[in-house]
């Protein structure tokens, strides 16, 4: 397969029988797409009263994920880490831009794999693919994904304030000990679960009107691990934060594990993409009846700017940096 066919696999729907397995979300001359793919660049039209919110993600073999592993959960994951970017901000996703660079694939179901992870994702969050780069060389997939946000209600890493309390989505380690499962250094009864967590995480959008409804002060996604994601927050705002270790959401899985490991991986091990963000606590609490998805407080931000995490030693707890 070459590039000219490829890109046509990516932007024509994929037929199973009669049926389009999936369809285009959106042709370009309709809705805000005023010109799509096939042309130098796209334009897109902006909302009256809305901004445009912009992001990018790589995803590269042997760095953020196994080599040798299946493209379609290739492609699934590198779209979604690109879009939790968006729902860390309050932003509605609405489309997306690829670069990838490929090695030669004896066969052309390769190419097929990864386009379904791809479309899969895009269409699982109503996104629409409006453009991009091919190339060959080593695996990696470059996202750009831009989302709409109403004017002025986005939310930023920069104005957490001291008695905040300190919150995250869903449950953390899970993807850090999922990669362990994948490379055969764990073994678990919860073994799909755990591997699940790590090719297809959730980008939590159902979280956007929440954090505007109780006044979110701040906002990251878990990428790197909650220590270290918190810390970008505590440095932007230019606060400290006290973590209680033992409030931290696990899972069942995670429970099977002597609670220092299991924790340590709570706050270092990363790539589960849910949210961590601050907020006034009783603006949390008079949201409690709706919470969309299971929320846990952990800590709250102080005026001092120390960053501590009460259950640990600071020193043991290594974050994931890229350099």
């Amino acid at each position: 397969m070459n590039e000219v066919e490829f890109i046509k696999f990516l932007t024509l729907p994929f037929q199973k029988g009669k049926e389009a397995q999936f369809p285009p979300l959106q042709k370009r001359g309709e809705g805000d797409l005023l010109l799509g793919i096939g042309d130098d660049a796209a334009v897109i039209s902006i909302p009256p009263s809305q901004q445009l919110v912009i992001s990018c993600d790589n995803a590269i073999e042997g760095v953020h994920f196994p080599p040798h592993s299946d493209l379609d959960n290739v492609g699934y994951r590198a779209c979604v880490a690109a879009l939790s970017d968006l729902a860390a901000m309050a932003a509605q996703p609405r489309w997306a831009m690829l670069s990838v660079t490929m090695p030669q694939y004896p066969e052309d179901s390769f190419y097929h794999k990864l386009a379904e992870g791809i479309l899969s994702a895009l269409q699982a969050y109503g996104v629409t693919l409006i453009g991009g780069n091919t190339t060959r060389g080593p695996l990696n997939l470059g996202v750009t994904v831009m989302g709409l946000v109403a004017e002025g209600q986005y939310v930023t890493r920069q104005a957490a304030k001291a008695g905040d309390g300190i919150y995250v989505t869903g449950t953390l380690g899970d993807a850090a000990l999922g990669l362990k499962s994948i490379q055969g250094h764990f073994q678990s009864a919860y073994r799909d679960f755990l591997e699940d967590r790590f090719w297809r995480p959730t980008a939590r959008f159902e979280m956007v009107s929440f954090l505007q409804k109780v006044q979110a002060s701040s906002c990251i996604d878990i990428s790197d691990g909650l220590k270290g994601d918190l810390e970008h927050i505590l440095k932007a705002s230019r606060v400290g934060a006290i973590i209680e270790s033992a409030l931290l959401p696990l899972s069942t899985a995670l429970q099977q594990l002597p609670p220092q490991e299991a924790q340590r991986l709570a706050l270092t091990g990363g790539e589960d993409y849910e949210l961590c963000f601050t907020a006034p606590k009783a603006s949390v609490a008079a949201q409690q009846s709706s919470f969309p998805i299971p929320i846990t407080y952990v800590g709250e931000v102080t005026r001092s700017l120390d960053y501590k995490i009460l259950g640990f030693v600071s020193d043991t707890l290594l974050s994931y940096r890229h350099f």
